[in-house]
């Protein structure tokens, strides 16, 4: 008796597991299955819930991005480029399907389902990421609700206003549309979670630049208004802040010293002719090469900037340097011509004599001669005082005006 229970209890065991092997293999079986369900008889060329006789509501297409990173920001061709991951979501009532035990499905060839037909308004080159494997994903849930993740890298243009260059802080747009749907048909928006802290736009926490920094990111949304008709339209902006730091270290400090060191003429002697030449020309064409160094690295533009300001005030105090020397130079000549001028009185030759305070005197008639020490003297203070005065009223001008710059979202 005991026998045939252990014979019965071992025929159940054995039963039971070959039921579980069958319902495993055909759990395998029915993600397939369902698949191939789904999509027999499927017009990708129809949208959700359109169908040859009647109209339906329009397909709301949720967008929700992650910036990966932020490679180039090109001043002169106004552009930059962007590595993002593109997730769209949508509602497909063709794909729903009733298994409780598959989560979701994924599709390994999207183009065989429908994919609204989105494009950025402001991309001017684009590609896809296909190493090792193209990086796209296609999730399908039971209630039809399918979410494609694509990677791509793409260069965007950004009009940049250089005025405030390089204090300036540059909003730049992703843009993106339907390209044949019209705002009946397709609905762009963007992604909204029930967390606080859930953003439609995110940002990878490597994600680090050159020359700028990303201080905030804005969502909302633009209505595009062609010819053809009204299309839904979201954009993202990316504030950028340029970093001074780097222009502070390769371009003030750098222009500030050859200022200064043009300075230093004014404490040489009139007769050092060649020192004081070689040192106003010398500073007069470094500046000039830096100023041209400058302007290489930005668009021609019809309007001032801030750089353009500081380098035309430092040649000035430069050239001023130069012209400084040449009054000096002239002064100085003309003293020398005094020193050897002999007065003829009573036939008699009588050379020019000197009081205490230096000045030349004849016969009661002084003749200034220290004109080129005074205006030496007089320079070491003016050129100074007038190069500081300029820095505050630059600095406290530009920066107050970079503090109340506007946002334009």
């Amino acid at each position: 008796m005991k026998f045939a229970n252990i014979c019965r209890y071992l025929l159940a065991v054995a039963v039971f597991a070959v039921v579980g092997v069958s319902c495993q293999n055909e759990r395998r079986f029915s993600e397939k299955e369902v698949l191939d369900m789904l999509l027999e008889g499927y017009d990708t060329k129809l949208r959700p819930g359109l169908n040859s006789t009647g109209e339906s509501q329009p397909v709301h297409v949720r967008v929700n991005m992650l910036i990966r990173s932020i490679t180039r920001v090109d001043d002169i061709a106004m552009a930059y480029d962007a590595q993002i991951t593109l997730r769209t979501e949508w509602n497909d009532p063709r794909l729903a399907y009733d298994a409780p035990h598959l989560a979701h499905l994924n599709l390994p060839d999207p183009d065989r389902i429908w994919k609204p037909d989105l494009f950025f308004q402001n991309e001017r080159s684009a590609y896809f990421h296909m190493v090792p494997t193209p990086n796209v994903m296609t999730r399908i849930t039971p209630n039809g609700d399918v979410m494609n993740s694509v990677r791509l890298t793409v260069t965007f243009g950004c009009p940049m206003d250089l005025r405030m260059f390089p204090m300036d802080r540059q909003v730049c747009e992703i843009r993106m549309a339907s390209y044949g749907f019209t705002s009946r048909d397709v609905i762009v928006e963007w992604k909204t979670g029930a967390a606080s802290d859930f953003q439609p736009i995110q940002l990878a926490a490597d994600l680090t630049m050159a020359r700028f920094r990303l201080v905030d990111r804005k969502a909302s949304t633009c209505t595009s208004h062609t010819t053809s008709g009204t299309y839904s339209c979201i954009k993202a902006g990316l504030f950028l802040q340029r970093e001074l730091s780097y222009y502070i270290c390769q371009v003030y400090l750098p222009t500030t010293v050859l200022v200064l060191v043009s300075f230093i003429s004014f404490w040489f002697d009139a007769g050092a002719t060649t020192a004081r030449v070689l040192i106003g020309v010398m500073t007069l064409l470094t500046m000039a090469t830096t100023q041209a160094g400058i302007n290489s690295q930005l668009p021609p533009v019809a309007y001032t900037k801030a750089i353009d300001v500081w380098t035309g005030v430092c040649l000035f105090f430069i050239f001023a340097s130069l012209l400084e020397f040449a009054a000096v130079h002239y002064y100085s000549r003309a003293e020398r011509r005094h020193t050897n001028t002999v007065v003829r009185i009573d036939n008699n030759e009588q050379p020019l004599l000197s009081d205490a305070y230096g000045q030349r005197k004849t016969f009661g008639l002084q003749i200034p001669v220290a004109r080129a020490h005074k205006l030496d003297f007089l320079s070491r203070l003016i050129f100074p005082l007038g190069f500081l005065v300029f820095n505050i009223l630059y600095w406290s001008i530009y920066l107050a005006t970079v503090r109340q710059w506007p946002d334009p979202y």
